[in-house]
């Protein structure tokens, strides 16, 4: 499960760096905006589970942030090299450990780390299919986010 987890980030990591292009390429239109605005959320999902991860409250986190390509870049990179850390030194053991966490709606939950993990990936992989509607929108191609062909 570990070498799977490493492989979907990954995937995870390069796809997210493929949209922020392409929504960086659409320019003015006047699709790009939420285009823009679903990649940022992409970031902010991330950013939000690791504050829950690393500090045990995420409460702070703008979950829908307005921010500049330049701007979702950083926060990329900046959740990516976190990711990055846990993911050098998970383990079976850390996958079956569970976070107490309160959702953004108030509710007390408690996840196993394997959960939260599949979670960012696949929440992720929801929020590409609206940023390219919004490109296609713009006249843009979408990008290819498909994970068999990226597994190629």
């Amino acid at each position: 499960m570990v070498t799977q987890l490493r492989r979907l980030f990954a995937y995870e990591f390069e796809m997210t760096e493929k949209v922020i292009g392409a929504v960086e390429r659409a320019g003015d239109c006047e699709h790009a905006k939420e285009a823009r605005r679903q990649a940022a959320h992409i970031i902010a999902g991330r950013a939000c589970w690791l504050e829950r991860i690393d500090k045990g409250n995420s409460d702070h986190v703008d979950m829908w942030p307005d921010k500049l390509i330049r701007q979702i870049r950083d926060m990329d990179l900046a959740t990516q090299l976190r990711l990055q850390i846990i993911l050098s030194n998970m383990d079976d053991t850390y996958l079956r450990l569970r976070l107490r966490y309160r959702s953004h709606e108030g509710e007390n939950c408690e996840r196993s780390m394997h959960d939260i993990l599949m979670h960012m990936v696949l929440h992720s992989a929801f929020h590409r299919g609206y940023v390219n509607t919004s490109l296609k929108a713009c006249g843009r191609p979408a990008v290819n986010s498909d994970y068999i062909v990226w597994a190629d």
